[in-house]
């Protein structure tokens, strides 16, 4: 089997048509519940009665994972759209696969998911039993034609025994662009949030900092902040960026300070720069976190919010 014919590259061809000039994506930047019937039809698959996330559909999320890392399907601004349109080859089956192995092994750096797909690849062609290995990988593999109904490697399963190597997930942010973060916090009645303008060149750090001066916290606990499988105290959230903490397929950033204040910080869009515009800048707020005093006035509330951040960010990066 030529790596073109495989059903993931099948699927993964009618869903970037399904796509044209774009679909909208929820925030984990998966297609919406309510259009997973429609790409599915055009997929030729079925789906559930219910359905809560597109990626609760292998048969979907699949050639939608190996869309995203090829670059026939991009996401912009909260949609999705046709990338572009050259023909597949080997290498590009590599990468595919390397990519949906790791959304299925939950291994977002890809070197265990690798790892576990050469090892099976290698166990089966020694004669190992099918009845051995996860199910659910035997279906990827089988899928990608690296193995045939029984189990056995095909041409394209010595390949990826061979040379298939981690997938590490593009970057969804230039360095030069502007994200627009919301910081909830999570758990509380009235809803609390700020949505800030920060540089995608700011490090975790930074943000961290922000979060001190938005929330209107005094920094007397520790935190820590979780990039998918990763995650970054005092001592290392110098060392990423925004734009290094958020790709195609991960949208949120956790951010625990202390037991019980923990926040979801969301990349809800990208933008370009406006000159002459200071950053970071607050542009929308919702309810103070002091919520035994919940009707207290906010400096967010202020006509130069940007100005509080700032002014609150500089001390504290003073010292």
């Amino acid at each position: 089997m030529r790596a073109q014919d495989c059903t993931v590259f099948d699927r993964v061809r009618l869903l970037a048509g399904w796509v044209g000039a774009g679909r909208a994506v929820t925030a984990r930047a998966v297609l919406r519940p309510a259009d997973v019937p429609q790409a599915a039809d055009a997929l030729g698959i079925g789906v559930p009665m219910r359905i809560r996330s597109a990626a609760e559909l292998p048969e979907l999320h699949a050639p939608w994972t190996a869309a995203l890392a090829l670059g026939v399907i991009r996401i912009r601004e909260g949609r999705a759209t046709r990338g572009f349109d050259a023909e597949l080859d080997e290498r590009d089956w590599l990468v595919a696969l390397a990519a949906v192995a790791g959304d299925l092994l939950d291994d977002e750096e890809g070197d265990d998911a690798t790892r576990i797909c050469r090892r099976t690849l290698h166990e089966l062609d020694d004669g190992a039993p099918a009845c051995r290995f996860d199910p659910a990988l035997l279906d990827l593999l089988h899928d990608f034609g690296a193995i045939d109904e029984e189990a056995r490697l095909t041409s394209l399963g010595t390949v990826a025994a061979e040379h298939l190597m981690p997938y590490h997930a593009v970057d969804l942010v230039p360095a030069h662009r502007i994200c627009l973060l919301r910081i909830t916090l999570r758990y509380v009645r009235p809803s609390c949030w700020r949505k800030i303008l920060v540089p995608a060149t700011f490090t975790l750090g930074y943000v961290h900092q922000i979060v001190q001066v938005a929330m209107s916290w005094d920094e007397d606990a520790p935190h820590v902040f979780t990039v998918g499988r990763r995650q970054f105290d005092a001592t290392g959230h110098d060392d990423i960026s925004i734009g290094e903490a958020f790709t195609v397929a991960r949208r949120t950033v956790v951010y625990d300070f202390g037991a019980e204040y923990r926040h979801e910080i969301t990349l809800e869009r990208v933008e370009e720069a406006v000159p002459g515009q200071q950053y970071p800048y607050c542009v929308a707020s919702a309810s103070p976190c002091d919520l035994d005093d919940v009707n207290r006035e906010l400096a967010w509330l202020t006509p130069k919010p940007e100005l509080e951040i700032n002014l609150g960010v500089a001390l504290r990066r003073s010292g």
